[in-house]
């Protein structure tokens, strides 16, 4: 059965329907009979009765989100958990602004699910029945009792879904004074990024810091992995930006850091909510980047492994001069390097002046200089040294 009402609740065309439903329609908690396949099939949402902007109806359950939850009925196919706020009216309070948290003593309060106190819940008991309120997080149902019954109020799957922070007029099932009431909300979902790394040695920490850019997620960060579980990694809780309601996705972009690679990227999703895997995380090694489709109740964690390149050998210059026993330049005299651990040679020729120089030498090997000319001999025709830094000064002398 799917029935498509687009008015709002509280028109005359639907409470021609209203007592039309009256007849036949009644959700009694579990044993409902508003059901196309005969059990509940959370997402569904061609098998469910699809209502704007919220629909009502007695309630005979017991006065908790878990009998919302269990409860076989489509139009409630989009409650997959027990979350639930629950307030009591006692005496009945005019108007009140409470966190996602139990309390006792003048605002008594049960909560089955996580704790938010970043989010809370504002509530006006207009005349004592009738109840307006307004949410700083979606609400999926609200139970309204009192002594002369209970009403449930749900929220459509569709595109209202997701978008329901507020209601007004609600009551319980004769219009009495209101006595409790029950917010059935949405599992949030948690998203964690880490960073790993492996230097050039082999090791597993260092104190490079990595940027990530992001959408939907908050601020942009940094992230360092120096072996210490927290610079490492960041953490968002409480995040309802659920694709199903046509919500994000959430995007991280690591960003390129000289000196390193990306070497791996990977997402695991883990479901915390039956049924909820329609939307999956995607990632695009090339551009470094993690698209996250989160839904109900998932916790996706993102891991980003770089590994460092191995650095080129610093380099310096040779230079120096090859002269005469008076002290002047000579022209044309041949220099060959040689490194003693490669072999590879390398030769210049001394200017009209006697000037030589030999660029970007590796430092860290061992080599041998040879100096010859077809007019001079040398005593000190060949020198031979580790190199560790540039030599500015290295002369020659040649006799005739």
């Amino acid at each position: 059965m799917k029935l498509t009402i687009l008015r709002p609740f509280g028109s005359s065309i639907i409470k021609e329907f209203v007592a039309i439903l009256a007849c036949f329609v009644m959700i009694a908690g579990p044993s409902a009979a508003l059901t196309v396949s005969g059990q509940k099939v959370a997402n569904t949402k061609s098998d469910e009765i699809i209502l704007s902007p919220q629909w009502s109806s007695t309630w005979t359950g017991a006065f908790n989100c878990k009998a919302v939850n269990d409860s076989t009925a489509v139009e409630l196919a989009h409650i997959t958990t027990d979350n639930e706020l629950g307030l009591v009216y006692t005496p009945p309070t005019a108007s009140e602004t409470v966190p996602y948290t139990s309390a006792t003593g003048t605002k008594p309060r049960t909560l089955v699910g996580p704790s938010e106190t970043a989010n809370t819940i504002t509530t006006t008991n207009t005349g004592l029945n009738s109840l307006n309120w307004s949410s700083t997080k979606a609400i999926g149902a609200v139970l309204v009792g009192g002594s002369g019954g209970n009403r449930i109020y749900w929220m459509p799957e569709g595109s209202t879904l997701g978008t329901q922070f507020s209601g007004t007029g609600f009551q319980n099932a004769n219009a009495s004074q209101i006595t409790k009431v029950s917010f059935c909300y949405h599992q949030p979902a948690k998203v964690t990024i880490i960073q790993e790394v492996t230097t050039f040695s082999g090791g597993t920490a260092s104190t490079t810091s990595f940027p990530f850019t992001q959408s939907n997620l908050g601020a942009n960060f940094s992230l360092v992995d120096n072996n210490v579980v927290g610079p490492d990694r960041t953490t968002t809780l409480n995040l309802y930006k659920f694709a199903k309601w046509g919500q994000g996705p959430i995007t991280v972009t690591q960003s390129l850091v000289s000196g390193w690679t990306l070497a791996n990227l990977s997402c695991v999703e883990m479901d915390t909510v039956l049924n909820q895997t329609q939307f999956a995380t995607t990632t695009d090694f090339a551009a470094r980047k993690s698209t996250i489709n989160l839904e109900e109740g998932e916790m996706v964690t993102c891991t980003y492994r770089n590994t460092q390149l191995t650095p080129s050998a610093a380099q310096v210059d040779i230079a120096g001069r090859v002269m005469d026993e008076n002290g002047s330049g000579i022209r044309g005299a041949s220099l060959t390097l040689t490194n003693a651990n490669t072999l590879e040679t390398r030769t210049v020729m001394s200017s009209s002046f006697g000037y030589y120089r030999i660029s970007n030498v590796d430092v860290g090997d061992f080599y041998i200089l040879t100096v010859n000319h077809k007019k001079y001999g040398f005593s000190n025709g060949q020198i031979s040294f580790n190199l560790f830094d540039a030599l500015t000064d290295l002369n020659f002398v040649g006799i005739q």
